[in-house]
């Protein structure tokens, strides 16, 4: 059975990487919650800027995976194992990223767990 995505890939192909990752850019390194993880692509080499939900927790940052673990940035970063994230003007270097169960993820906060409930998350140590 294939990962749960809460957002299908057609509308992540189609829509939100073309038109919704092009007006969140700009607004993702400041508003709270939000982020960008600057990433190489695994064939190209060339550098990537994607807007994603994030929170920091306990020395790690957490993002829920709605589209699937399959979307390029996730595979970019592991396999890579590094990778900078800029979040409230700050720039900070990750490392050891992992995709995890979020009702087994003892590390993230409770009303996470609960929110993203059957999702896999991105987590990485800053």
């Amino acid at each position: 059975m294939p990962p749960k995505r809460l957002i299908p890939a057609a509308v992540t192909r189609l829509i939100n990487s073309p038109v919704v990752n092009g007006v969140m850019r700009p607004l993702a390194r400041l508003v709270p919650g939000l982020g960008i993880v600057i990433h190489r692509g695994r064939k190209t080499g060339r550098e990537f800027r994607t807007p994603v939900t994030m929170i920091v927790s306990g020395g790690r940052i957490v993002v829920p995976l709605a589209h699937g673990e399959g979307v390029n940035w996730v595979r970019n970063v592991l396999a890579v194992g590094v990778a900078e994230v800029e979040q409230l003007g700050k720039r900070r270097t990750i490392s050891n990223p992992r995709v995890v169960d979020s009702s087994s993820a003892e590390q993230l906060p409770l009303v996470f767990r609960v929110a993203s409930r059957g999702l896999r998350v991105f987590v990485a140590d800053l």
